[in-house]
Order: structure tokens, then sequence, then C-alpha cells
């Protein structure tokens, strides 16, 4: 009989290599019967705004990743470092994390080396990649339950809207003190909870910002309306982010694919390369390689010079 232990540690495995294996047979047989030319042309009919909102869309998420990390740092190590050091280091971690992936192992390693010289203890480190976390998927997970919502109630959706935002203006309203103050365990819970509630909103918007810079560049038609492309799409982002791959990069995009119909396949494809070269890689080289040789390699010789 197999024990609970091992067989979390069946399922840990896998789960990912059935995720990238289904994945693999899906691009294999679409890569078989896709048109290169449709493909060609899908590209040269994307039109230069919507690329340029594109990039809009991707310097608000951006922003968003910025702000949540400056809200976690705030709340585990508020007197060690500066809103904006804090920010523009969990800018170019987030850069980083989408082009290589594993952010569970490479978020803490990068806001480590980041937050040192601050004097950080590791459960701070530890503490604020939990907060940072915990925030983008409850952001994610809302905005998918408003755009579900949408697909059965419009009103549903903008009741839900509301009492969210509703909530996180009371909890602005009332400050809490630093994670690190003394009190019982229902006045942290109650701390936590208001919280998160108060940064709710700019991970609702960040998640919307996030897939929204796929959305301005397909081609209309492709999805009936927002709200089904948005649980489709967050639905092939969850898998790819289940199957380990950098980026989740090929789990994605078999995701999207096998969601459309195969005539609206070459026009999505394209949008998809597009979205990729503008969300992951030009703020990988713009944030992540700046910063990584920053605090990295430069940082490394000095200590080696010394």
């Amino acid at each position: 009989m197999i024990g609970e232990g091992a067989l979390q540690r069946w399922t840990r495995w896998l789960l990912p290599i059935a995720i990238l294996g289904l994945s693999a047979w899906v691009l294999q047989r679409e890569a078989a019967t896709l048109d290169r030319d449709l493909l060609l042309r899908a590209f040269g009919a994307i039109p230069v705004a919507s690329v340029l909102a594109a990039f809009a869309c991707t310097a608000v998420s951006f922003a968003g990743l910025a702000w949540i990390e400056a809200w976690a740092v705030r709340k585990h190590a508020a007197r060690a470092v500066a809103p904006g050091a804090a920010a523009l280091a969990g800018s170019a971690c987030h850069a980083l994390g989408h082009v290589v992936g594993w952010h569970a192992v490479l978020g803490p390693l990068l806001r480590r080396r980041a937050y040192a010289p601050h004097a950080v203890a590791n459960r701070q480190v530890v503490a604020i990649v939990l907060s940072v976390g915990t925030a983008i998927a409850l952001g994610t997970i809302a905005l998918w339950l408003l755009a579900a919502a949408m697909l059965h109630s419009a009103g549903l959706a903008m009741a839900a809207a509301i009492a969210m935002s509703v909530l996180a203006i009371v909890a602005a309203r009332r400050e809490t003190p630093p994670s690190d103050a003394r009190g019982g365990f229902g006045a942290r819970v109650v701390g936590h909870v208001r919280d998160v509630a108060m940064i709710l909103p700019v991970a609702v918007l960040e998640a919307a910002a996030c897939v929204g810079a796929l959305w301005v560049l397909l081609p209309s038609g492709t999805f009936a309306s927002w709200p089904l492309f948005v649980v489709t799409c967050l639905l092939a982002q969850a898998a790819g982010v289940a199957s380990h791959a950098p980026g989740g990069i090929g789990v994605f995009e078999a995701g999207m694919l096998a969601s459309v119909a195969p005539e609206a396949r070459p026009g999505l494809l394209a949008a998809i390369l597009v979205y990729r070269g503008i969300y992951g890689i030009v703020p990988f080289l713009l944030l992540g390689v700046p910063w990584l040789l920053r605090h990295g390699f430069v940082r490394h010789a000095a200590a080696a010079s010394d």
C-alpha cells in the first residue's frame, strides 16, 4: 500500500510529466497541420497599435508586480528596505522568473541576494516571497472568478467587483502594524486578511494587464468574448506553472491552441509569439539582465578583488 508521502512525491513528478507529454503531443499535431504561410501573414496582420497596447499592458502588469513587492517588503521588513529598491528588485525577479521559470526556487534566491545588503533575515525573505506569491495567486483566482461570473451574469460580476473594492477601501482606511509586531494569533490573522484585502485590487489589475497584453494582439473573433478568453488563458497559465516548464513554454501554447477552431490557430500562435517577446524577452533584457549583472556578477567581482 502506497503511503501518503510516497503518493505526494509520485504526484509531484508524474503530474508535470503528464502535462508536458500531452502538450508535446498537441504541439506536434498542430505543427503537422499548421500552414506556415498563414502564420507569416498572421504576423504581418498584427497592427502596430496592438503592439503598442501590448507594451502598455506589460508596463501596467510590471508596475503592479513592483507595487506588490513593495507592499510585501513594507509588511515584513519595513525599516530595512526603501520602497523604490523593493519595487525594482521585485520587477527584476519577475522578469527573470518569467523566462527562466521555477519561481519557487529562483524567487527566494534572487531576493536573498537583493535584500542581503539591507540586513534582511532569511525568515523575512521567505515571508516576503510567500506574501508576494499569495497576493499574485489570489489576484489571478479573483480575476478568473470574475470572468467566470461574467460568463454567467454581468450583474453578478459587477456585484463581486464592487464588493471587492469596498473591502479594499475599508482595509486601506485602517492601518495595520508590521507583521513582526506583537499580538495574539487572532490579531495576526485579522491583520493578514486586512493586508490581503488591501492589495487584492492591485493584484487583480496586474493579472488583467498580464493577460490583456495577449488579448490586444489577437485577431478579432479568436475568442467569443473577453471573459471566455480570460478563463481559458488563466487555465493554460496554471497548466504551464504546474508543468514547471520555463515560462510555461509549450504547455501554455498547447492549451491555448487546443481551445480555438483550426482556422483561428495561425493568428493565435502569431499573437502568442509576439506576446512572448513583449511580456517575456523585453523585460528580461531591460530589467532582469541589468539587475542580475548589478547584484550578481559585479558584486561578486568586487568581493573577490577585496
